[in-house]
């Protein structure tokens, strides 16, 4: 019997604040739940790159990282079948990062975008309740989960 071949991946997640402290999260089709932007790493970037690609095309905002707060590899949420069928074990990078300037404008590749303070959050996925915890502790060390 053959075995699925799980591919690895690097993701990068961002928990952007406002001035006002609330979060930015978004909801797409696929996910039962709110999580903060997040994208994967393609051949040749540095861990930084997704930031501009993701959250600056998706969503008009320029945002600066602060820094890295959590690495998941944590196989019960970072395990998915991504929408194309694979099944994907992600190695998720999660960092803190400001909003700079600019205003909300999604691009319609997530289904809702908001701003949303952190003692009144949504319903959110498993893995962004993981990045959401350990970014909202302020540790001074990276979590390794």
């Amino acid at each position: 019997m053959a075995t699925e071949r799980l591919v690895v991946e690097v993701g990068v997640a961002f928990l952007v604040r406002d001035e006002g402290d609330r979060v930015l999260l978004h909801r797409r089709d696929e996910d039962d739940g709110w999580s903060p932007p997040s994208g994967t790493l393609q051949g040749g970037e540095k861990i930084g790159a997704p930031l501009e690609r993701e959250i600056e095309e998706e969503t008009g905002l320029c945002v600066q990282m602060v820094r890295l707060v959590a690495i998941h590899s944590d196989p019960e949420h970072q395990i998915i079948r991504t929408t194309d069928g694979q099944l994907t074990h992600f190695i998720t990078c999660v960092f803190t990062c400001r909003r700079t300037h600019g205003e909300l404008r999604p691009n319609g590749e997530a289904q809702e975008w908001g701003w949303f303070d952190p003692a009144e959050l949504p319903k959110l996925t498993d893995f962004a309740r993981a990045y959401l915890g350990d970014a909202f502790a302020e540790r001074n060390e990276v979590v390794v989960r």
